[in-house]
């Protein structure tokens, strides 16, 4: 991990702006809430998780260098580096690792030395921050809290795995987010409050109650009940509904999909790899109702250019043939 580098949110910023056009994204998880949040918002696990996220260095990695972010790759590393501190201390099950094939979320065992020496080294990593003289780092309450969870969980592993002979350890059990959760509700019916008082808890508490025991209903006085029609787009009919009643928006949409190769020339190089990822994800669900070999083998695809997004994403889960 190298201190050196320069990580910058107008990467993110200039990535998501580039793409704001686009069909197809690499930066999917990027959205105007997530990039420009209130300071209520900031708050927000799910928004954070939207930038910190292996897709997101994958894209940085693949439009950085042709389209010239500021700090794309100093960039694109902290968000790896940050993802995968996440994925280790949110391991709530013992087969997540298995199951998702990484192995920075199985738990932390006697021969976990791979995720025992990345906890280290990330302790050290943030503790170098404190001697930047330049004042761009974290906040303090934030470095703390990164250099003290990560400290206690080193400790806590070691604990447990030698002195009380446990199999193995779930950093994803230690931690508070019922109790934050519990407290977002708090300040959410405290009209938005950050600091509420012993007043506004025992109202929020008891509004919690009534919610539990009367759950919402979406029931409309004026209009009964609503019916959506899947046959009607906008508000109006498509195309030749009233001749066919049985008319199937599949079928339509199938007729009139046509791609010939003046379609293919148009696509740019940056846009066959996101191509190529939908398509496989097509082509692997398909490929399992399929009885024809035929029609199994003329799915598949050996184009390594254009798979190259497949590769940095399946952690080795793929066979490409």
């Amino acid at each position: 991990m190298e201190i050196s580098e320069t990580a910058s949110f107008k990467a993110l910023k200039e990535m998501h702006a580039s793409e704001s056009t686009s069909l197809l994204k690499y930066g999917f998880n990027l959205s105007l809430k997530t990039l420009y949040p209130s300071n209520l918002e900031r708050q927000n696990v799910k928004l954070a998780v939207n930038i910190f996220n292996s897709s997101i260095s994958i894209a940085l990695k693949e439009l950085g260098p042709r389209k010239h972010f500021k700090n794309w790759e100093g960039t694109a590393n902290f968000i790896e580096i940050i993802s995968r501190w996440w994925n280790i201390v949110n391991v709530k099950t013992p087969l997540k690792g298995q199951r998702l094939r990484n192995v920075f979320q199985e738990p932390i065992t006697l021969t976990s030395i791979h995720i025992i020496s990345f906890l280290k080294t990330f302790l050290s990593w943030v503790s170098k921050w404190e001697l930047l003289e330049d004042g761009i780092t974290l906040t303090k309450e934030t470095h703390f809290a990164l250099k003290h969870t990560t400290e206690a969980l080193i400790h806590i592993s070691n604990f447990l795995l030698e002195k009380e002979n446990f199999n193995y350890f779930l950093c994803g059990k230690i931690q508070t987010d019922n109790l934050e959760e519990r407290f977002g509700k708090y300040r959410q019916l405290a009209e938005s409050q950050y600091h509420v008082s012993v007043r506004q808890i025992f109202e929020s508490v008891a509004k919690l109650r009534i919610q539990a025991v009367m759950p919402l209903a979406l029931t409309s006085h004026n209009f009964g009940e609503i019916i959506f029609n899947v046959n009607c787009v906008d508000g109006a009919s498509l195309p030749g509904q009233e001749e066919n009643t049985e008319c199937n928006v599949a079928d339509i949409l199938a007729n009139n999909c046509m791609v010939d190769e003046d379609d293919l020339d148009e696509i740019s190089d940056t846009m066959w790899p996101l191509l190529t990822y939908i398509g496989g994800y097509c082509s692997h669900q398909i490929t399992k109702k399929l009885k024809c070999n035929y029609c199994v083998e003329f799915l598949k695809g050996s184009n390594s250019e254009n798979t190259r997004l497949i590769a940095a994403s399946d952690r080795g889960g793929v066979k490409i043939t």
